[in-house]
């Protein structure tokens, strides 16, 4: 009977498992154009608006330290030479993070497989996955102060490419750990400030709205 229960509940799940592969087909087979689309309208959003409103804002900020009149129409005239080498700057960062998450990935197997030899599987899995979150917590910290500079020194230095941008910026953490921590820390705090303050002016307008309704 048990032997009969088992084999019901594994064909269940077998059969769960192709429903769920079929839907899944269906739903990219006829949302193939939307999901396109979708996948465009991120690219363009990442890549290229972006890129442009960052262009404005470092050129608005060097125009303030330069003593000079803040202009919009002025940076945006000044943003061509930027413009593909901060693009090439945002690719060669998304290759850099997908290599590093391909790296830690790689070690935290290579962490479970060696652990499994001496330890039973669910501890090895746990040793395994404290080593990876510890080393991709690592990894970013360190990628994230390497690279924290890379806008000041492309624009205040007028640098027009994106490797070199980057190498100066981990050449400057280099030189100046502690002045890029201070400041990376000083960046977090004020972007944890921001979301807290979005958040309680989001609650404060729904009250209201529920109060006015």
């Amino acid at each position: 009977t048990y032997a009969r229960i088992s084999d019901v509940i594994a064909t269940l799940q077998s059969a769960e498992k192709e429903i769920v592969a079929q839907v899944l087909r269906d739903y990219f087979a006829q949302n193939l154009v939307q999901f396109l689309l979708a996948l465009v309208l991120f690219v363009f959003v990442t890549f290229f608006f972006g890129v442009g409103i960052d262009i404005l804002r470092y050129q608005l900020v060097q125009q303030a330290i330069s003593n000079k009149k803040p202009s919009i129409g002025k940076a945006w005239k000044e943003k061509r030479p930027y413009f593909w080498n901060i693009v090439l700057l945002r690719i060669l960062l998304f290759v850099v993070g997908l290599v590093a998450v391909a790296g830690v990935l790689l070690l935290g197997g290579l962490s479970y497989t060696l652990g499994s030899l001496f330890l039973n599987d669910r501890i090895a899995v746990i040793v395994a996955a404290i080593f990876t979150v510890l080393l991709g917590g690592a990894l970013f910290l360190v990628l994230s102060f390497s690279f924290l500079f890379r806008y000041p020194i492309m624009f205040a230095k007028n640098v027009k490419s994106a490797y070199q941008s980057l190498k100066e910026s981990y050449a400057f953490f280099r030189r100046q750990r502690s002045y890029v921590v201070l400041t990376w820390l000083v960046l977090l705090c004020l972007g944890i400030i921001s979301v807290l303050i979005s958040a309680v002016f989001n609650k404060v307008f729904d009250q209201n709205v529920l109060l006015l309704q």
